[in-house]
């Protein structure tokens, strides 16, 4: 019998996630943390519950579930001509925890050296808290810094299917060189986190020059007890 993509097992899930958003195996384990072997394993379980032939199958299937599953996210947006938002546009939150549809789209950063031309995507160049990071219990300030200069209305902070994100304010602010986005945070004790900057369908933050989505960016931290 074929088991439904709801069955799937956390880490199968994160990892077929990853493929949807166009990794490799390769690049996806330096994202999960697991070793090729352990990768392999996970994706030819994935396979066999879903009843397919290949990893990138089952990675399709999972995004498609994807598409009505309910994952938490803070965007926000210039206002567009056309296409409805889950959300109000024009950068503004209303709460933190907001319903979406996470589409498989692009291709997620696998790390190097930041970008330096305007024809290239945007990358995040530091964090903070940083990768791998850890937090004390509390308030924290959540940001992001990009290697050029960004559209200051026009952000999306998203959490994939690993962890949920921290309470947040929702409040995104930018710097005056329009190159680091922030906002407020609580971490609760003995937690881990994990937060994207652009992933799925959402991709707003946007170089200011070319209006080009930056690459995805994903941040994992923990807090202590």
């Amino acid at each position: 019998m074929v088991a439904a993509p709801g069955e799937l097992t956390d880490r199968e899930r994160a990892i077929l996630g990853l493929l949807a958003e166009g990794h490799t195996v390769k690049s996806a384990i330096a994202h999960t943390g697991d070793s090729e072997a352990a990768a392999n394993e996970l994706l030819r379980s994935a396979r066999r519950k879903l009843g397919v032939g290949s990893s990138r199958e089952a990675a399709r299937i999972y995004a498609a579930q994807k598409n009505r599953d309910e994952i938490s996210v803070m965007d926000g947006a210039a206002p567009r001509r056309s296409g409805p938002w889950p959300f109000i546009t024009g950068g503004i939150i209303v709460a933190l925890t907001v319903l979406i549809i996470l589409m498989a789209s692009g291709a997620l950063s696998t790390g190097g050296k930041p970008a330096a031309s305007g024809s290239t995507a945007p990358q995040v160049v530091s964090s903070s808290p940083a990768d791998g990071g850890v937090v004390e219990p509390g308030p924290f300030t959540l940001s992001v810094t990009f290697d050029r200069e960004m559209q200051r209305d026009s952000f999306s902070f998203a959490s994939g299917p690993e962890n949920a994100p921290p309470q947040c304010d929702g409040k995104v602010r930018a710097s005056d060189n329009g190159r680091t986005f922030s906002m407020e945070c609580v971490a609760a004790p003995g937690q881990k986190y994990v937060i994207w900057a652009n992933h799925g369908s959402f991709m707003n933050f946007r170089s200011a020059e070319t209006g080009m989505p930056a690459m995805p960016y994903r941040i994992t931290f923990s807090s202590t007890r």
